[in-house]
């Protein structure tokens, strides 16, 4: 039977019980970032993610990617930036009524001039 822990700190570590939601879905995507294999397919992470160190999902991301294929869906520009992604899709709604329903709207490397802009336009906006 595996035995999460959180490590809050060098010294400190937090049996999963007693760790927040957030720290349990670290530890978790830790857990999975460090296995070989198959492509991960991991959806919006960053909603469930302890945000103490966003940093540190950055760089188990940026070392899993040797080991395997990563897709991720994300509304955080920051975490495709830092991910240093190597294909970004950008959907949209078909129609504002029919919400459920997308399209993509762009894709290419995130160093091309069109998805640097939408990804500014992303990080830019003020809710």
């Amino acid at each position: 039977m595996p035995v999460f822990e959180y490590q809050a700190a060098e010294d400190t570590c937090i049996p999963s019980e007693n760790a927040s939601a957030g720290q349990q879905a670290t530890a978790l995507l830790t857990a999975l970032l460090n296995q070989g294999g198959q492509p991960h397919l991991i959806d919006q992470p960053e909603d469930d993610l302890d945000d103490s160190d966003p940093f540190k999902v950055v760089e188990r991301l940026l070392r899993a990617k040797e080991k395997r294929q990563l897709i991720f869906t994300s509304h955080n520009a920051n975490l495709v930036v830092n991910g240093d992604a190597e294909l970004v899709v950008k959907c949209d709604h078909l129609t504002e009524v029919e919400r459920s329903r997308a399209r993509v709207a762009l894709e290419g490397a995130i160093d091309s001039t069109e998805v640097c802009g939408a990804i500014t336009k992303v990080m830019e906006m003020d809710f």
